[in-house]
C-alpha cells in the first residue's frame, strides 16, 4: 500500500491566528501504518550518519525524535519552549511568522563534540529550527543535519538556515 503523506496533512485556515494556514502533521502520526512510514522515511535519511543523538522540538519534534531516537538506539534531546525544563539551561530566541519566544536546552543535554540531529514536523520560516541548530552549538555540538516531515517552502525557511550555516535539509513533503 502506498501512502500519500501529502494527501494526510490536514490543512487549517485562520489558525493559530486571521491569514495563517496551518499545516498539521499530527494525523501522519495517529494512523500507525502512515507513522511507520514516516518514521522509517526520515530514519531512512539519517541512518547513515554517525550520530549520537536526535534533538526533537518542541512539541510534534518529540513525538518524531524519541521515535528516531529508540530505532537508531541513540540519546533523545529535547529542545523545549522557555521555562519548561528544570536546571540550568541555556536559551536562542526564535521568530515565526506569527509568534516569537525561546527554545531552550538543559546545559548537560550534549557533550561538546557528539553529533546532533534535529527533527520537527515543519520547517516553515526557519525560525525554531535555526534556534534550535545554535542551541546545539553552544554547547559545542555539531549539527549533523536538520529533518522535517513537511517544508512550506514559499516561507524560505531552508534560506534562513543556509544563510547561517550550510546544513544538510531533509524535507518528506514540500508545499510551494
Amino acid at each position: 500500500m502506498k501512502i500519500n503523506l501529502k494527501e494526510r496533512v490536514n490543512l487549517v485556515k485562520n489558525f493559530p491566528m486571521a491569514h495563517i494556514t496551518y499545516y498539521d502533521a499530527v494525523p501522519l502520526m495517529t494512523d500507525k501504518y502512515t507513522f511507520s512510514v514516516v518514521i522509517n522515511k526520515l530514519k531512512n535519511l539519517i541512518a547513515h550518519k554517525n550520530i549520537d543523538a536526535v534533538a526533537g522540538i518542541e512539541s510534534l519534534g518529540f513525538i518524531l525524535g524519541s521515535v528516531l531516537a529508540y530505532v537508531l538506539n541513540k540519546k533523545f534531546i529535547l529542545v523545549r519552549k522557555q521555562g519548561k525544563l528544570p536546571g540550568k539551561t541555556i536559551a536562542e530566541k526564535y521568530e515565526t511568522n506569527y509568534s516569537a519566544g525561546y527554545l531552550e536546552l538543559d546545559v548537560t543535554s550534549i557533550a561538546p563534540g557528539q553529533k546532533v540531529f534535529i527533527v520537527d514536523d515543519c520547517l516553515a520560516g526557519g525560525g525554531t529550527a535555526l534556534a534550535a541548530a545554535k542551541l546545539v552549538e553552544k554547547l559545542g555540538g555539531v549539527v549533523a543535519g536538520l529533518a522535517f516531515v513537511m517544508e512550506l517552502n514559499y516561507l524560505k525557511g531552508r534560506e534562513k538556515i543556509k544563510a547561517y550555516k550550510d546544513f544538510d535539509i531533509f524535507s518528506l513533503v514540500n508545499y510551494d
